[in-house]
């Protein structure tokens, strides 16, 4: 096995150029990538949210004049671009490579906000030098259903994937996956 990184965007594009055989990370299925390769069963629905530190920013509305960081290249910018569009907020944005980079920029007071999955934003915050002044927004930017990206026309790998991702749900493993990586932060409440 040959593991790549990189961005969605990146993933995605090695997956289609043949570069790579499946990308098994937070990738959201869009009808953009769909044009270059195919996804299998969803695996997580997720939202795109905000991290905040301290208590000044309560609501979406409220980054009028801020500065919200978010990686380039993802689904996120293009959906944070769009909000805050259509909602009329001027805030600025300022694109980083990574994760890493936008808790970094948040714990050190260059950005007011950062934007991303919020599944990636619970991990940020609970590697940051300190969680407790770490908040994630109730208001969801968006929703971001997650799955595996495929190459195009293969039926029969994305069948198979499909099968190895539905014996995982019905067989139980699903619980003793999700203990071992998001069992701190409570119950799962898919299945029930």
């Amino acid at each position: 096995i040959n593991w790549i990184v990189g961005t969605a965007a990146e993933r995605v594009e090695m997956v289609a150029s043949g570069k790579a055989d499946i990308d098994c990370a937070n990738t959201t299925a869009t009808q953009g990538r769909m044009a270059l390769v195919d996804f299998s069963s969803l695996i997580f629905l997720d939202g795109g949210g905000f991290l905040v530190k301290g208590t000044a920013l309560q609501k979406f509305t409220d980054f009028s004049g801020k500065n919200i960081g978010v990686i380039a290249g993802t689904t996120t910018e293009a959906r944070l671009d769009g909000a805050l569009k259509q909602r009329l907020i001027n805030a600025n944005v300022t694109k980083v490579k990574d994760g890493n980079e936008g808790l970094a920029m948040l714990e050190s007071g260059s950005i007011d906000a950062f934007a991303s999955d919020k599944i990636k934003l619970i991990g940020l915050a609970a590697q940051a030098k300190d969680p407790k002044p770490l908040t994630i927004l109730a208001d969801d930017l968006s929703i971001e259903p997650l799955a595996f990206a495929l190459p195009r026309g293969d039926s029969a790998m994305r069948l198979e994937v499909n099968r190895a991702l539905t014996q995982v749900y019905i067989g139980g493993e699903i619980e003793t996956i999700f203990n071992a990586h998001l069992g701190s932060l409570g119950r799962r409440s898919f299945g029930e």
